[in-house]
């Protein structure tokens, strides 16, 4: 038996009464309980008995015309001309109407005033003054006989002293309408398009039943916009995925919870960022007493009773692309389910992402991970950032086991070792200091660092970035030699790389690259230069410090540009005399206006 089963009952008796009831009946919730969910299911079905029902949704009607207008057009589905007689508001509506182009006809509105039942839906979002709305209801219940059914939240109605006024006069019968959690599920079962996944919701409606429950939200709307918004993203899914019934069970049992509490407003992307794994959880458990309590993600995994929340099987970046974005990226969904313990078996991921996800996998497959983690770390084979971090900060995390009795003190000499190592046999990645990426977030991969917060993991992290830089700044040399070449071939090339534009070519426009350029060497290629030529490398150094908003960064350049400018002026006195006086003038638009 459904919970609204007796408000069906009423329904169908006061519709079905044989006299004027001369009152509405008032069906009331909170948003998305499923009032109109309710009620158009009813509707639907007294339809189909030959009944004629007028839905009418109050949402953003301030006047009486309003009303009107919107009662014609909620009409027009059940007209059928017949004539009878009838005046009070319809006769008002109907002669209205009359006038217009197209007009419906009198007789349309007759036969509108003989339907069965109204229903006014969304009273406490209507702008219209209370009196305005409940008189406009009233006339039809008292003055014309109507049966009339209002759908409202009680709770959000603001003048409710002029509700309560008029609600004893116009209210006979109200009903508080429940979450029904079965009725609605085997509808929003029909709106699924996927057959696979129909079957797959049908065989966890239990599961499904119980999130709702915990959610403690009664609200269906956000339950069906959150197995709607699933469907998307189980469309990317392939077959290999959707077969495996475990990691569906668990997908979805994530997806929902965390949707449930993001379209509710209890979480937002930030929290969906910060979401902790099974380790960072059971850490935080130890800890109750942290400053600040307990972070809104965490709230909600205790809301599920841990059900599954935590599981790494889409990784946060992704659930916050979904759930906040909208953004369904076909390409990582299925990389970070490939990547889950679902689907990935010994061997088959680095050995750093095994031990990084070493409560989701077996024993030995972490034992095994961790040992080959260290040889590799011994034999220098991490290169790439991210990876280099994650080493350390897992080796940070497992300092004083068994599997590696050192303290965090030797840990992070032997990193810091590391980095010294691979820079000085050039495998450590340059980097600009200027720019910014998933790694200075404290994650990369899709997946957090662990031990980010350290004092530990923060300076290795410092000491790793800074040699990197340096890494950059050793390849200044070789980058002004290759610009000298560009220049020779090419002065408009030469000119995008030195100043920032719209292309992509503006690699050094905040780089001191000419400075690492030898003076003499620079005169050398500029005088093998043609005309024009000279004249466009001139104009792209005038320009480059002409009002720059990098003059700082481009300090170093000045002293350069003086003594270029010097070597080019003793080289002028082996040009004949035309030369010599051109290069003079060209200097004195260009190079001596850089002060």
């Amino acid at each position: 038996m459904s919970a609204n089963d007796h408000i069906i009952s009423y329904l169908n008796y006061y519709m079905n009464f044989p006299h004027p009831a001369r009152f509405a009946v008032l069906l009331n919730g909170p948003w998305g309980i499923g009032k109109t969910y309710l009620i158009r299911n009813f509707t639907t079905q007294a339809t189909k008995n030959g009944k004629k029902c007028v839905y009418v949704s109050l949402f953003g009607l301030s006047t009486v015309q309003e009303f009107d207008e919107v009662l014609m057009g909620a009409l027009r589905p059940i007209l059928n001309n017949k004539v009878v007689q009838f005046g009070g508001r319809f006769a008002t509506i109907g002669a209205k109407f009359a006038r217009l182009e197209n007009p419906i006809k009198a007789s349309d509105v007759i036969e509108w005033s003989k339907s069965d039942l109204i229903i006014f839906d969304d009273l406490e979002r209507c702008p219209a003054p209370l009196n305005t709305i409940l008189g406009y209801i009233n006339a039809l219940v008292e003055h014309e006989d109507r049966k009339v059914v209002i759908v409202a939240n009680e709770k959000e109605i603001i003048d409710k002293e002029a509700y309560k006024n008029r609600r004893e006069k116009l209210i006979g019968k109200s009903f508080e309408v429940q979450s029904s959690f079965d009725d609605a599920f085997a509808d929003f079962i029909k709106t699924i398009e996927n057959k696979k996944l129909q079957k797959l919701f049908l065989e966890r409606k239990d599961q499904i039943s119980d999130l709702y429950t915990q959610s403690e939200l009664n609200n269906l709307r956000i339950l069906q916009q959150s197995m709607w918004d699933f469907e998307r993203v189980y469309s990317v899914f392939s077959d290999h995925h959707t077969d495996r019934a475990g990691a569906m069970a668990a997908v979805l049992r994530m997806f929902l919870s965390l949707s449930f509490e993001y379209k509710a407003g209890r979480i937002d992307a930030n929290d969906l960022n910060e979401r902790p794994n099974s380790m960072q959880l059971l850490i935080a458990s130890m800890n109750p007493d942290k400053v600040g309590g307990k972070g809104k993600i965490e709230v909600a995994i205790e809301r599920y009773k841990g059900e599954g929340l935590t599981d790494g099987i889409l990784t946060n970046q992704t659930l916050s692309d979904i759930l906040a974005r909208g953004i369904v990226d076909k390409d990582r969904i299925q990389q970070d389910l490939n990547r889950s313990s679902y689907f990935v078996g010994p061997g088959q991921e680095p050995v750093w992402r095994t031990v990084w996800h070493r409560y989701e996998r077996s024993d030995d497959d972490v034992v095994t991970a961790f040992m080959k983690m260290e040889q590799n770390f011994t034999e220098r084979q991490f290169t790439i950032t991210g990876e280099i971090l994650h080493v350390f900060g897992l080796r940070l995390s497992f300092a004083g086991t068994p599997l590696l009795p050192k303290n965090t003190t030797d840990i992070s000499s032997e990193c810091k070792k590391y980095i010294d190592d691979i820079y000085a046999d050039k495998k450590i990645e340059p980097r600009e200091s200027k720019y910014v990426s998933d790694i200075d977030f404290m994650a990369y991969d899709g997946l957090g660092f662990a031990e980010y917060e350290t004092g530990d993991f923060k300076e290795l992290a410092a000491y790793l970035r800074e040699k990197q830089e340096a890494a950059n700044l050793d390849l200044r040399p070789a980058q002004a030699e290759e610009l000298l070449t560009e220049m020779k071939k090419d002065a408009g090339l030469f000119y995008r790389r030195l100043n920032l534009t719209n292309s992509e070519d503006n690699k050094y426009y905040d780089i001191p690259i000419l400075s690492y350029i030898a003076p003499d060497r620079f005169a050398e290629v500029f005088f093998q230069s043609d005309v024009r030529a000279q004249r466009g490398i001139l104009l792209a150094i005038k320009e480059r410090h002409k009002d720059s908003g990098f003059a700082t960064a481009l300090l170093t350049e000045k002293p350069w540009i003086a003594a270029v400018k010097d070597r080019i002026h003793a080289e002028c006195a082996t040009l004949n005399a035309w030369g010599a006086l051109r290069i003079k003038k060209e200097l004195e638009f260009t190079l001596d206006t850089i002060s």
